[in-house]
């Protein structure tokens, strides 16, 4: 029990320390597709979210931050669905070792 509860910690302590290295071209894209899903989201589930569509780029740019940072709620429809989109396992573990991944995108620049 010991040993696997401190592997769970050095696993965790290993993504903090990734959260140093978020890679902005896959940043970009994450948050790009985000953005077109909430705003899905709030235009097929008004009553779920209590602001409307013009709030959507105001709170697509907050999110982005928090991915950043690491420090994001992944429940909501909005990311469920950008994971689905780009193939990412809804996982805190698969949406940071997505976004730390080092290797490029093609065809995305890190602007």
């Amino acid at each position: 029990m010991a040993i696997m509860i401190t592997n769970k910690i050095v696993i965790l302590k290993n993504h903090l320390d990734n959260m140093n290295k978020i890679n902005q071209q896959r940043l970009n894209k994450f948050a790009t597709a985000y953005e077109n899903q909430l705003l899905k989201a709030i235009t097929n589930f008004p009553n779920e979210y209590a602001f409307g569509p013009l709030a959507v780029p105001t709170v697509a740019a907050k999110m982005k931050a928090a991915f950043s940072a690491g420090s994001y709620n992944k429940d909501g429809r909005a990311v469920r669905e950008t994971c689905k989109e780009l193939g990412i396992k809804h996982t805190y573990l698969g949406i940071n070792t997505y976004l730390t991944d080092p290797s490029d995108i093609a065809g995305l620049t890190t602007a």
